[in-house]
């Protein structure tokens, strides 16, 4: 297996502008054929939503959605060829955008994000990506669309695991899940509201779990080390519920 992401230190490159898509250049630290970036989302803020987005470079897509004050996202983007995405921030002073990782050949991203919403709520319903029939997971853009707290869980085809947690807090954030030998993975909303984007295809170089592991520290307010990994690990991929 092939490692297909890579961790790196965290490096700040929010755009200088604010209120409009800017061009974001990455290729001071991402390697020529680097695919797509990670990142996490600051808003400072003590008491406002600020506007967020990110999407691939000359995409089309458009979803801005808000982040909680004093809060934070985690979120993943493909690059063109020149490893330039563009980001939106609705003030530059409040807000921060961290590159922490990028993908390479083994991850793709979609120019223009697919909606793969259940049309059915309140219930476990399969999201069929056979389109891509060597898959073995997929990455998605979460998009709340009307600041309320509703319910949302992903899951492995196949997979027990039932958490699902509100978005209200959260409006936009990237989900990595796997899926089964049928390219189907399970989604549950509790509302229309809640948008599930396909973004990416993971085709190697990731190992999911059917059912997830819970690694919760014990003791809260402190730092703490979670469950090693298998050997020859370099990350992990934590859903985490509140």
């Amino acid at each position: 297996m092939r490692q297909s992401i890579y961790p790196i230190t965290p490096v700040a490159i929010t755009p200088g502008t604010a209120g409009s898509w800017q061009q974001v250049n990455l290729s001071s630290y991402l390697p020529v054929g680097a695919t797509g970036a990670l990142f996490h989302n600051v808003n400072a803020h003590a008491s406002l939503w600020r506007a967020f987005g990110l999407r691939k470079n000359d995409s089309t897509d458009n979803r801005i959605q808000t982040l909680h004050f004093s809060g934070h996202n985690w979120a993943a983007m493909g690059v063109d060829v020149n490893r330039i995405l563009q980001a939106y921030v609705e003030n530059t002073t409040d807000q921060s955008i961290y590159l922490v990782g990028y993908t390479m050949s083994s991850i793709t991203f979609l120019d223009n994000a697919i909606d793969k919403s259940p049309a059915t709520v309140g219930s476990w319903q399969n999201i069929d990506l056979s389109a891509y029939p060597k898959a073995i997971g997929f990455i998605f853009e979460i998009a709340e669309t009307t600041n309320t707290l509703y319910l949302l869980g992903m899951r492995k085809n196949g997979s027990t695991d039932t958490s699902n947690s509100g978005t209200r807090n959260h409006q936009t954030f990237s989900v990595f899940i796997g899926c089964d030998g049928s390219q189907i993975v399970q989604a549950f909303i509790e509302n229309a509201a809640i948008q599930i984007w396909l973004t990416g295809i993971i085709y190697d170089g990731v190992v999911f779990n059917t059912n997830a592991n819970e690694v919760t520290p014990a003791s809260p307010n402190i730092w703490t080390n979670l469950t090693s990994l298998p050997a020859n690990s370099c990350m992990g991929i934590y859903e985490i519920d509140n």
